[in-house]
């Protein structure tokens, strides 16, 4: 009988954020429909919120947030996030908060040993959620187990002159 792999998932937020169509408690309840929805497919998963908005969580939100996951990061406090917001360009925000607070993540959880006894960490945005395409049977196989698996690359969204880059990786 084979092992049974264990996951984590990193769910990075954004919950209060002045970019897009959704208000703040829209933006909970699709985060919340996320854990669940790793939840149904994972049961034993461990989740880690990373919330990397530069406007600050209620204590409501914040809690709400804590009683859904295993761990919960808060960066809408720090200092550089909150520089990094006061920006117009929802892509400099969006992706550079989470590229900076993604790395100080994997930091903390490593220095805490949040991750003893996982063998695969996934990482996934808040507001979406896994749905049948999701094979979980992908992560137990053996020639995998050690790799590195991300999605397909797509056409850059940005203008070629712009980043000279042009393909890119989701990483929903």
């Amino acid at each position: 009988m084979a092992q049974q792999i264990k996951h984590a998932f990193i769910v990075t937020s954004a919950i209060n954020s002045k970019f897009g169509v959704f208000n703040p408690v829209q933006r909970l309840e699709q985060t919340l429909g996320t854990i669940t929805s790793i939840k149904s497919k994972i049961p034993d998963a461990k989740i880690i919120i990373m919330e990397c908005c530069g406007t600050p969580l209620t204590p409501e939100q914040a809690d709400k947030l804590k009683a859904s996951s295993d761990y919960f990061i808060d960066y809408s406090n720090d200092p550089d996030v909150q520089a990094m917001y006061d920006n117009d360009n929802w892509d400099v925000v969006k992706n550079g908060t989470e590229i900076m607070c993604f790395g100080r993540t994997l930091a903390v959880l490593a220095k805490e040993d949040i991750f003893a006894g996982v063998d695969r960490i996934h990482k996934m945005s808040g507001r979406y959620q896994l749905n049948d395409q999701f094979d979980l049977e992908l992560y137990e196989r053996p020639e995998l187990q050690d790799r590195i698996l991300i999605g397909p690359k797509h056409s850059s969204q940005f203008p070629i002159e712009a980043t000279t880059v042009p393909l890119q990786y989701m990483a929903r």
